[in-house]
């Protein structure tokens, strides 16, 4: 009976119960996952009314600007002297820079030119003293005096009177002698003098050169070296340029020393310009056959008014302008918005049209559930659409 006091129950644990636990905890904790997870989804869907409004259509692209103009070179080596400021408009024939060659004095060469000034005046001034000298030559040479003088030497001699011819002989005599002395004097110092001047001007210009401006326009300093080739005169061979790819890089030219034929400056013609763009084709952005105005918008935002000159493919247009603004004497790819006039009709989010078998359109919630609907954009602006195949007050899933 002692025996059976001291025995003692051993239970062991229920295993199998504890596994079923487990797996309807975490069966519990899926199904809630999911449930949570599905009103998440659905709360993050946003419902867009359909309504009529008005939208300003742009488009975003990269263009290449088309100018009218002219690069000036340096046509001497020498210091340059940049007297008119970069974006000032000038007129055809205003003096825009200076170039100087160092290695000629040019300070020597103008005192000996004022030299040669004095000297002429004084020759000038001898010369004047001398006018009724000079006036005698004059009545000598004159044909009716000679003719007169030889029918009276004919006379004379035949008369047997050599003292008349003898006469004469010494009148011309003195005249030769007179003239040959105002030759010496005066004439032939002139003429050396008048030599020396002129090659020294000609050696002052080849020293100091004065650039002037080709045509009206705004002065730049800032140089690509496409100015001969992205020229208005080129603009029917260059439809077809590569501007996404293209990398056209500026120089700034205004250094003070230049080679021959290096740049010194360029003009702009800042009345007109073309701009080759290219925008996104599958946008249809340029769909309407009227003529209608276009703003362009810079990164600066500083906005032109212009007009599509020609619409060519693959989302290429070429537009032209007359308006001046900054980037146009020195850019030569930019990036650009182009904006429209305002459009009517049914407002749409972008976020909210998709493709579905290769077909445009949106998510429409109807009585019904979702169902896709098929659409044309007409115009965009980025977040905004004008489409139609939607009519007003449809909700649309955004």
């Amino acid at each position: 009976m002692m025996e059976g006091k001291d025995r003692k129950i051993v239970r062991f644990p229920n295993t199998k119960g504890k596994k079923i636990g487990r797996v309807l905890t975490i069966g519990f904790i899926i199904i809630l996952g999911i449930f949570i997870g599905l009103n998440i989804f659905k709360n993050t869907e946003k419902i867009y009314t359909a309504e009529y409004g008005y939208l300003k259509p742009s488009v975003e692209g990269c263009g290449i600007l088309i100018r009218r103009e002219q690069v000036v070179k340096a046509p001497i080596t020498g210091n340059v002297n940049f007297l008119v400021p970069e974006n000032e408009r000038v007129r055809e024939g205003d003096v825009i820079a200076e170039i100087k060659d160092s290695s000629i004095d040019i300070e020597n060469i103008e005192k000996r030119l004022e030299e040669i000034d004095r000297e002429i005046k004084r020759l000038e001034g001898i010369y004047q003293s001398k006018q009724p000298t000079n006036e005698e030559f004059k009545t000598i040479e004159t044909e009716a005096k000679l003719e007169q003088k030889k029918e009276q030497i004919v006379d004379a001699i035949t008369n047997g009177n050599l003292s008349m011819p003898i006469s004469f002989k010494k009148e011309i005599l003195t005249y030769l002698d007179k003239k040959e002395n105002i030759r010496k004097d005066f004439y032939e110092p002139l003429i050396d003098l008048n030599k020396e001047k002129q090659a020294l001007i000609e050696k002052t210009n080849e020293a100091g050169v004065k650039l002037k401006a080709p045509f009206s326009g705004v002065v730049s300093y800032k140089i690509d070296n496409f100015e001969d080739i992205f020229n208005i005169a080129n603009i029917e061979e260059l439809a077809q340029v590569d501007i996404k790819n293209s990398n056209y890089g500026i120089i700034n030219y205004k250094i003070f020393h230049k080679e021959v034929d290096e740049p010194v400056f360029k003009i702009v013609d800042n009345f007109k310009w073309y701009m080759i763009v290219e925008i996104d084709a599958s946008l249809n952005f340029f769909n309407s056959s009227k003529t209608e105005p276009i703003w362009i918008r810079f990164p600066s935002n500083e906005i032109v008014k212009c007009e599509v000159f020609e619409v060519l493919d693959n989302g290429r247009l070429i537009i032209s302008g007359n308006e001046y603004f900054k980037d146009l004497i020195s850019e030569r790819k930019i990036h650009i918005k182009i904006e429209k006039n305002n459009e009517f009709g049914i407002i749409i989010p972008t976020a909210a049209i998709i493709s579905d078998n290769n077909k445009c359109g949106v998510m429409i919630k109807g009585p019904r559930g979702k169902e896709f609907r098929e659409i044309e954009v007409l115009y965009e602006n980025g977040n905004k659409a004008i489409v139609t195949g939607v009519k007003r007050w449809e909700r649309i899933i955004n």
